[in-house]
Parts: structure tokens; sequence; C-alpha cells
């Protein structure tokens, strides 16, 4: 025990001592140079994205939820978290499906890790840089309110 302890003072009054140690440690940190993250693939991914959202939309209603945030596949099958039927929600029509089969990204506009896409049916989604890809978050008319409006 004794050992133990001579050993331990003897190793603190070392790292008391000045020396090359505590140089190394004295010098003012050097910045670090970080890769700037970009949103992945950019416009090409997007419009790639939302083309192949739009024809998978048309063909199964989004059965698997294909690129589509939750809370958005959750609203298209009328279905709550955890579940649960929606009573007073209807379902996308049959028609209304079919108008997104031939349909691409006409006009996009991106900011950082959103985007506002209109296709060529008319609609507009928004989309969300998550987890190396995009995700289609919302649907409708109302989908570009609060696009463009800075925080304060």
């Amino acid at each position: 025990m004794g050992a133990v302890l001579v050993l331990a003072v003897v190793a603190a009054a070392d790292a008391l001592r000045p020396g090359r140690a505590a140089d190394e440690f004295s010098s003012p940190p050097q910045p670090v140079a970080m890769q700037e993250i970009q949103h992945p693939g950019g416009k090409p991914a997007i419009e790639r994205i939302g083309a192949a959202w739009a024809r998978h939309f048309a063909s199964n209603g989004l059965d698997d939820c294909f690129h589509t945030g939750q809370e958005l596949c959750d609203r298209l099958h009328c279905i709550r978290v955890g579940g649960h039927r929606i009573a007073t929600c209807k379902l996308p029509t049959p028609a209304y499906r079919r108008s997104f089969r031939t349909a691409a990204v006409d006009v996009l506009v991106v900011e950082q890790y959103e985007a506002l896409a209109r296709l060529s049916n008319g609609e507009l989604i928004r989309l969300h840089a998550d987890g190396g890809t995009w995700w289609v978050l919302a649907l409708g008319p109302d989908t570009g309110r609060g696009f463009f409006e800075k925080a304060g």
C-alpha cells in the first residue's frame, strides 16, 4: 500500500512540474477547418425524387410511404399516430391520385434543407432533406405558405 502511495505522490509531483508536456498544452488552440455540409443531391435529386414520389402516389396511394414524412403519410391514409382511423378524413380519390401518374417537377425553389416544388399537374409539394435524402412533408395548395418568410 505504501508503494502505491509513493508512486501516486511522484506522479502528482511530475504532473505539476513545468516541462515539455505543459508547453504543448499552453499554446492557444488552432482553428479547425470543418467541411460545410450540403443537402443531399441538390436540384437533380429533388426533381428525381419528386417525380418518383408522384408515380408511387398515383399507383399505390403510397401504401409504403415512399419518401413521405410520417405525418403526411398518416394524413393520406386517414390514420392517427398509433394506427387509429380519423373519422372525418377522406382518402384521396383515385382520380386525384391518377393526376400524379406522369407528373414531373416543373418549378423548384431550394433553401438549404427545405424545398418547394410545383409538379406538372399543378400540385405543390414541400420537401425536407434528412438522412441523406429528400422527404415529401406536405402536399396541397397551402404547402407553400410560410416557405419564404424568414424567422424574426
